[in-house]
Order: structure tokens, then sequence, then C-alpha cells
């Protein structure tokens, strides 16, 4: 008798929701940093608990992407995982390159003109995040 497995199946699919969400978040507290004075503070944090589940989330997806490549090899939907893994990576990427800088500069974000550099690039950080779980779902609920 075996033991089971204190795991479930596949993690990738419970690690993508930290950046979906709070990749989002960021880029709305960023938004509303004026009229709500904590929200500047709140938004390096939920950026670097976004990073952290990117990076979890894309290597989980490197480590269980084999049932999806035998699923899918020769099929039109190759190319949605293809491009899934890629901009996987590149959200990963580019969150954690963002997280790195808001922790590294250590005073207020958006003082000054930078404000709008940081929020700007949250928000294009969340259109990536958001094409990326698009063609996570549709390889889920399509294929």
């Amino acid at each position: 008798m075996s033991m089971p497995s204190l795991l479930p199946p596949a993690i990738h699919p419970i690690l993508v929701h930290f950046p979906i969400v709070l990749l989002p978040a960021a880029a709305i507290l960023a938004t509303f940093r004026n009229r709500l004075p904590w929200a500047a503070q709140a938004t390096p944090l939920a950026l670097v608990v976004a990073a952290v589940g990117a990076l979890a989330a894309m290597v989980f997806g490197i480590l269980e992407h084999e049932p999806w490549e035998e699923l899918l090899n020769g099929t039109p939907q190759q190319p949605w995982l293809d491009n899934h893994k890629i901009l996987g990576v590149a959200t990963a990427t580019v969150t954690t390159l963002l997280a790195f800088a808001a922790w590294r500069s250590r005073t207020n974000l958006f003082a000054g003109r930078r404000g709008s550099t940081w929020t700007l690039a949250l928000w294009a950080a969340t259109a990536l995040v958001a094409l990326t779980a698009w063609y996570g779902g549709a390889l889920v609920h399509e294929t």
C-alpha cells in the first residue's frame, strides 16, 4: 500500500492565481495612491508577493508541462501552449524585475515623475499576465 501524496497532482493551476490577482491589485493601488495614503505603501508588498507567485507558477509550469506537450503535439492548440510558456516566462521575469526595483529603491516609489512610470509599468505587467492567463485558460477549457 502506497502513501497518499500530500500535494495535489498539479500545483501550477493553484499558483497562477497569485500574480493574476496581485498584479492588477498593485496597479489599482498605484493608480489611487494619491487618494489613499496607504496605497503607495501597499503596492510594493503586493508586487513582491505577485513576483514570488509568478516565479513559483513558472517553475511548476515547466515541471508539469509534459502531459500537455503529449496531449497537444501536432494539434492546432500546440501554438497556444508555446505562447503560454513564452508569456509565462516573460510575466515572471517582468514581475520579478519590477519587484526587485521596488525593493532596491527603498524610498517612495511614487516620488516626483516616477509615479506615473511605475503605474504604467504595473498596468503593462497586468496586461501581460492577463494575456498569459488567457492562453492558459484556453488550454484548460478548449482542449
